[in-house]
């Protein structure tokens, strides 16, 4: 029975049609049953009846309805699917269906409360001031705004020793978007894409999407297998050679010249993921491969997602110049998806020396939580468990000297306010994964909560050991 009120602020018409949608919904006005008539309604419900025609015509528009002339509306064929959506009231209070997360392990978070909030709110202030003086107006070229990708350039060869020119740079509204360019510029047929494995799924999907020949290439202690690369040719090969993710390898320097000269050798590209390449703790910044680089084999890949926030949606690419080309033949007549404000803000950011002063803040703040979380673990678990990668980065492995049920653990770190992140999917076969491998991330746990936070995964592991 349809019940109005004029105590909300919700149209008649909308009350109306919101519960005529809820009975179809769940089935209680089934296929072909026939709306009230408009004036029958409209004199129960003491409304005009236009105000029922708006209900009615809303329905139609959705699709949950059809008018038969001189008959009336009647109920369109739903899909059970739908009509076994669960009822929802407005006033439900909808956090009561979320798990209430006390500790997040889950890789790739930040701690929100290193954004520089003051010092980003001046270069907002000053990008706001250019877009407004009409003076200094000018629109962004597809690539990006030349202002940013020269601060880039610059900051790339001071702190990442690769040596290219603003006009090599591309800025893009994130990882996956990078990639997305990326797997369009070069022809499926003509190219296979290879990748370490495990490796970073998202990288894995925006590939397999679009139908490439994959090659996963093993790991070793060092990083990906050169005796496998070196069987393959016309092949875009993805690896994050500083920071080997998710095992935290680095790639010697060995392996980084023979992987450009089998580049060079056998038609091939290198993808350079350098994705947290300025978080390390225990050592000097790795040279990034691009920098090695005399054929220009190499494209590079970086974001601001780990080191500013995630929010801001900003990447971007170095790209060789025969990529280069493509992409400008490619992308001739596309706009940059990056707001100009946000653009000319990280200019800004960067040129004022403000973002390198940033990271030296960030890699003493995650460090120190890196030290926290490796510690507490070493005390809890002593020489049950070995830690991979914790010299960089935000999220390190365990590997355990006994076997689990992951699936197990996962759900039971959950039901205690514990989120972590199911480490299967970054292996092309999800099977091959091992049962005692765990990944942490730290980013968002607070410092003073590290060790409780270890200490509670400690009784949860304990509690789901084979």
């Amino acid at each position: 029975m349809i019940k109005i009120t004029t105590s909300t602020n919700e149209p008649l018409y909308k009350q109306i049609y919101l519960q005529l949608k809820e009975d179809i919904l769940c089935g209680h006005m089934s296929y072909n049953k026939r709306l009230p008539a408009t004036r029958t309604l409209a004199q129960q419900l003491n409304v005009s009846r236009n105000t029922i025609n708006m209900a009615y015509r809303q329905l139609e528009i959705e699709g949950f309805v059809s008018a038969k002339q001189s008959s009336g509306y009647y109920v369109n064929k739903i899909s059970t699917l739908h009509q076994s959506l669960p009822k929802y009231s407005k006033n439900t209070n909808r956090e009561e269906f979320k798990p209430k997360i006390k500790y997040n392990f889950q890789h790739g978070t930040i701690d929100s409360t290193t954004f520089p909030i003051s010092k980003w709110k001046k270069c907002l202030n000053y990008a706001n001031d250019v877009i407004y003086d009409s003076s200094k107006f000018t629109s962004i070229e597809k690539e990006g705004l030349y202002e940013l990708r020269s601060s880039i350039a610059n900051h790339l060869y001071e702190a990442r020793g690769v040596d290219c020119t603003p006009e090599e740079v591309v800025i893009t509204s994130g990882h996956q978007n990078s990639l997305e360019i990326l797997s369009k510029l070069f022809i499926n047929s003509e190219y296979s894409f290879s990748m370490e494995d495990p490796g970073y799924n998202v990288t894995r999907n925006a590939f397999e999407h679009l139908n490439y020949k994959m090659n996963f290439i093993s790991l070793e202690d060092d990083g990906i297998c050169i005796d496998e690369v070196k069987t393959l040719s016309s092949t875009l090969l993805c690896v994050t050679p500083s920071h080997q993710f998710p095992m935290g390898a680095v790639l010697p320097i060995t392996k980084r010249i023979d992987l450009l000269y089998w580049a060079n050798e056998n038609n091939s590209y290198i993808i350079e993921d350098d994705y947290d390449s300025e978080l390390r703790y225990h050592s000097l910044l790795i040279p990034s491969l691009y920098s090695l680089d005399i054929n220009k084999r190499t494209i590079y890949l970086g974001t601001f997602s780990k080191s500013l926030s995630p929010d801001l949606r900003i990447s971007y690419m170095v790209l060789p110049p025969p990529i280069f080309s493509k992409y400008q033949e490619s992308y001739k007549i596309c706009s940059n998806p990056v707001s100009k404000i946000i653009q000319l803000s990280m200019s800004k950011f960067i040129r004022d020396s403000d973002y390198e002063k940033h990271l030296n803040m960030i890699r003493t703040f995650y460090g120190k939580k890196n030290n926290l979380l490796i510690s507490s673990i070493l005390k809890y678990f002593k020489n049950d468990a070995e830690i991979l990668g914790g010299d960089a980065g935000l999220h390190i492995i365990i590997r355990f000297k006994f076997s689990l049920d992951r699936e197990k653990l996962i759900k039971k770190a959950v039901s205690n306010h514990i989120l972590l992140y199911p480490l299967d999917i970054l292996w092309a076969n999800p099977s091959q994964s091992p049962d005692n491998l765990i990944i942490l991330g730290f980013g968002s746990i607070k410092s003073e909560d590290m060790e409780d936070a270890v200490k509670q995964l400690y009784k949860i592991v304990n509690d789901s050991i084979l």
